[in-house]
């Protein structure tokens, strides 16, 4: 399910949201416009988080697990991650506040890296992304705005997969209205049921465990953030 908009109006202008788009996509930019593939890879191998590498050296690594949550591998893994930060992150800003909620961002995607780290199946290939940190943002969502409508494009689950893939391609797509509660919700479910199954990334696949290390931190730590007062709506 790809979110498309929240129900859930803003009291003021989120300009860290703004700030860590046009990062994300200056940092994905940036190498490939200078390498193309070859580009990308080095940028992964220089800023990524290598696991092997950061138990090794953690204090020469330690940027790292800051750094690596500008980088992405690709225009779907960019677009992706922007989609869930657009449609959730501008809430949880206003909810803690600019500077606040930046910390929040860069520890999450610490916290994520750490995660992935921790059982990665191999220790060699660098992590880049900034789904843990946007997992994190995504705890928080569920934590403060449990009850908010989510709108998100989804595929019919009662037709078979072969007719799902051929709906996919060629059909129109349906938009249903969830309740935050219960769209996140099935999302972490997910992530943990891939990470479970030993889908994790070895090669360029998804890093399971650092959007489940992300989605808990943000959920338990989210409300020390929080400003003492919500936000008056505008």
């Amino acid at each position: 399910m790809i979110p498309v908009r929240d129900h859930n109006p803003l009291a003021g202008p989120v300009w860290v949201v703004w700030l860590l788009v046009l990062s994300a996509t200056l940092g994905f930019v940036g190498p490939w416009a200078l390498g193309g593939e070859e580009g990308l890879w080095r940028a992964a191998v220089a800023f990524g988080v290598t696991p092997a590498a950061l138990w090794a050296e953690p204090l020469r690594t330690a940027p790292s697990l800051i750094t690596h949550a500008f980088l992405h591998g690709g225009w779907a893994h960019l677009i992706g991650n922007l989609v869930f930060l657009w449609v959730f992150g501008d809430n949880v800003e206003d909810r803690l506040g600019h500077a606040r909620f930046l910390a929040f961002y860069l520890l999450g995607a610490a916290v994520g890296a750490l995660a992935h780290a921790l059982v990665t199946p191999d220790p060699r290939v660098p992590l880049i992304g900034a789904s843990g940190a946007i997992s994190a943002i995504l705890g928080a969502y569920l934590r403060f705005f449990p009850t908010r409508r989510v709108q998100a494009v989804v595929l019919p689950l009662v037709l078979p997969w072969l007719a799902m893939r051929v709906f996919f391609r060629i059909g129109p797509f349906f938009l249903w209205t969830l309740p935050a509660w219960s769209y996140l919700g099935y999302w972490a479910l997910v992530q943990v049921w891939e990470g479970l199954a030993g889908t994790d990334v070895v090669g360029g696949g998804v890093a399971w465990w650092a959007h489940v290390g992300g989605f808990v931190f943000g959920l338990a730590v989210a409300p020390a953030f929080a400003r003492r007062s919500p936000p008056a709506w505008r």
